[in-house]
């Protein structure tokens, strides 16, 4: 198979986002003080990043870029989805600290999940600067699932259903959840109980991390190679089917408050 094919195709596997934004609820603050309020869907995936990360108020300043759900919308911008799956974050820099966001919207325009890109406490912290930025360890997308239900219950009205956050469903292979309607993120069950659901993908900051054997036979059998056992980031970088931008990466698939609102009966 072609560098080129086998590029993409690993890429497509490997890359790909995910996380939440949020229309609805009151802003508050989380213990230490750092607005986390997810109500702002312009700058949803900031929060994101800064609550994965821990980061310590007004630390960092990040920047989302926006991606268009619909390719046709204008496809040639450079900003639709499948730019979204291809895109990296920008190395880190004093003035550009960027994530990538594309919202998920319903039928009547209203946003039903948002889809983030963001960079691992691990990668942040080792930029000059950085390194007093942060509070605690890396957070979980389940967290901020939390921290969404909470903005959800902070909200007019009363909760007319239970509503649980389940665990992550981290992917190292990418795949349907990161299509933009291939995962739910709300699915209520027999008994009535709400479910919030998170879809993530994490990739480690050193290059030399190996890549697990269901990987190395997944890609194998994809695309007729014979990679051995021990496999690691980069050696897939010197093939040339994978950006060394890529690692260091945590990717969340998210609802939003208002559709948790929804789904709550508010």
């Amino acid at each position: 198979m072609r560098q080129g094919a086998v590029r993409t195709a690993v890429m497509t596997a490997l890359i790909t986002t995910a996380v939440v934004a949020s229309t609805a609820g009151a802003a508050d603050a989380s213990g230490d003080g750092r607005p986390q309020s997810y109500t702002n869907v312009a700058n949803f995936c900031e929060d994101v990043q800064n609550e994965l990360a821990n980061v310590r108020r007004n630390a960092i300043d990040f920047n989302a870029l926006q991606y268009d759900e619909d390719d046709t919308a204008s496809p040639t911008s450079g900003f639709g989805y499948r730019a979204f799956r291809s895109s990296y974050n920008k190395e880190v820099d004093a003035n550009d600290l960027s994530v990538h966001q594309m919202n998920i919207d319903n039928p009547d325009g209203s946003v039903s999940q948002v889809m983030c890109k963001t960079k691992l406490r691990e990668r942040l912290i080792t930029y000059p600067g950085l390194h007093k930025a942060f509070k605690g360890e890396e957070a979980a997308c389940q967290d901020v699932a939390r921290t969404i239900v909470k903005r959800a219950k902070s909200g007019s009205g009363r909760n007319r259903a239970r509503v649980v956050v389940d665990p992550t469903e981290y992917d190292e292979f990418g795949g349907i959840g990161w299509t933009p309607l291939g995962y739910q993120t709300i699915v209520t069950d027999a008994a009535g109980t709400v479910h919030v659901r998170s879809h993530g993908l994490l990739t480690p900051s050193d290059p030399m991390t190996q890549i697990s054997d269901a990987f190395v036979d997944l890609i194998n059998a994809s695309f007729g190679l014979t990679l051995p056992y021990g496999t690691t980031y980069q050696d897939i970088i010197n093939m040339g089917a994978l950006s060394s931008k890529v690692l260091g990466t945590h990717y969340c698939t998210l609802p939003t408050v208002a559709a948790v609102r929804q789904a709550m009966g508010l």
